[in-house]
């Protein structure tokens, strides 16, 4: 079971203008690679989706406990996309955005590595938010939902350490931007 079980908060993308190290939790997988890609694709303009994944330079991840897997790239990525493929046991190869992204291509087809600190508008390190007089008066805002296949058990995982069964074959992550 402690396989299937990862505690660790430094999931994927650590981005610095002389490295990037990413990280993805994939257990059941037999092998990841990321693919690093020089700009968003070419979109299908049918489907509004990037159906070619395979002009990207592949970098080889390899497997640490409980089924994290890393690379690190020592380079300034900033501005280029990135995918992870995943190959399962069985030889099935899924083609995946980072679950853990923080900004994506149009469409959400393609991770963003993106500098953050040039993102925050003037005076952000300073901005606080409102006193809150109960916590039922905080908004949770939901920053990403990803849906993983998962043979016959689906769970809804939250910050809040909250687990729910959904839906048969789809296990959805549920990511909450302040946990209380």
């Amino acid at each position: 079971m402690d396989d299937y079980y990862y505690e660790g908060d430094d999931l994927g993308l650590s981005y610095s203008e002389t490295e990037s190290t990413f990280k993805v939790w994939a257990p059941t997988a037999k092998q990841v690679v990321l693919y690093t890609y020089l700009d968003g694709g070419n979109y299908n303009v049918e489907t509004g989706l990037v159906e070619d994944h395979s002009k990207g330079k592949p970098n080889p991840m390899v497997r640490g406990e409980q089924g994290v897997w890393q690379t690190t790239i020592s380079a300034n990525l900033e501005g280029q996309f990135y995918m992870y493929q995943v190959t399962f046991p069985d030889g099935k190869v899924e083609y995946a955005v980072d679950p853990y992204a923080r900004a994506t291509s149009a469409n959400g087809q393609w991770t963003a590595i993106v500098d953050l600190s040039k993102t925050n508008p003037s005076g952000w390190q300073q901005d606080e938010g409102p006193e809150l007089v109960s916590q039922a008066d905080a908004i949770l805002s939901l920053y990403q939902v990803t849906t993983i296949e998962q043979p016959k058990r689906t769970t809804l995982v939250m910050d809040l350490d909250v687990e729910m069964k959904l839906h048969q074959n789809v296990r959805w992550y549920v990511s909450i931007s302040k946990t209380l």
